[in-house]
C-alpha cells in the first residue's frame, strides 16, 4: 500500500464518520453539565483524575483545508504536532470532530469514556459537548489531521483547563 493510500484510507473514513455522526449539525452543540452558556467552566479532570502528561498548545497546527459545506457551514483540516510528553488541555468541540493519526500515537481521554489509544493509521471522534484531552502516548513525535465542520466564524475548541481558558 503507498503512503499516499495509507493517509487517504483513513481521512476518507474519518470523513464519513463526521458527515455520518451529524457534526457540524447547525442545532446548539450539547454543553456540559455547570456551563451557563455564557462563560468557560474551568475543568481539571476527566473521569474524576488528571491526565497524563504536561498540558500544552500542539508544536504546530496549520490549516491546510478550509471547503464550504452544501449548507453553509465550513469543514476544516488541520495538521497538528504534538511532542512526546505532552497532552492538549483539557476542552471541548462544541460541533465535534474527528482525529486521524499519521505519525506516532495519541490516547484520546474523554469524559464518560475508557481511555482510546490511536495509533497511526487510525482515527478518533471527538463528540460535541464532552471534555477530552489528546495524550502523545508514543515514543515520538505524533502528527494527526483534526478534521471539524461548523458554522462560518463558529470556534471549533474550547478550552477549560485552568491557564488556557481565554477570557
Amino acid at each position: 500500500m503507498s503512503r499516499a493510500t495509507r493517509i487517504a484510507s483513513p481521512v476518507v473514513l474519518a470523513l464519513a464518520l463526521t458527515a455520518a455522526a451529524g457534526c457540524g449539525d447547525a442545532g446548539t452543540p450539547r454543553l456540559q453539565p455547570g456551563h451557563d452558556g455564557n462563560g468557560m467552566v474551568p475543568i481539571t479532570e476527566i473521569n474524576g483524575a488528571v491526565p497524563p502528561e504536561t498540558a500544552t498548545y500542539a508544536a504546530r497546527s496549520v490549516v491546510i483545508q478550509e471547503s464550504p459545506t452544501q449548507s453553509g457551514e465550513i469543514t476544516s483540516i488541520s495538521r497538528t504536532t504534538r511532542l512526546p510528553g505532552t497532552r492538549a488541555p483539557i476542552h471541548m468541540h462544541p460541533y465535534g470532530g474527528t482525529t486521524c493519526v499519521l505519525e506516532g500515537e495519541m490516547t484520546l481521554y474523554l469524559e464518560g469514556a475508557r481511555p482510546a489509544r490511536a495509533p497511526a493509521g487510525s482515527c478518533y471522534f471527538m463528540p460535541p459537548g464532552r471534555a477530552m484531552t489528546g495524550v502523545n502516548t508514543g515514543a515520538g513525535t505524533a502528527v494527526m489531521l483534526d478534521i471539524f465542520t461548523a458554522p462560518p466564524g463558529a470556534p471549533t475548541t474550547e478550552f477549560r483547563e485552568p491557564g488556557f481558558i481565554e477570557e
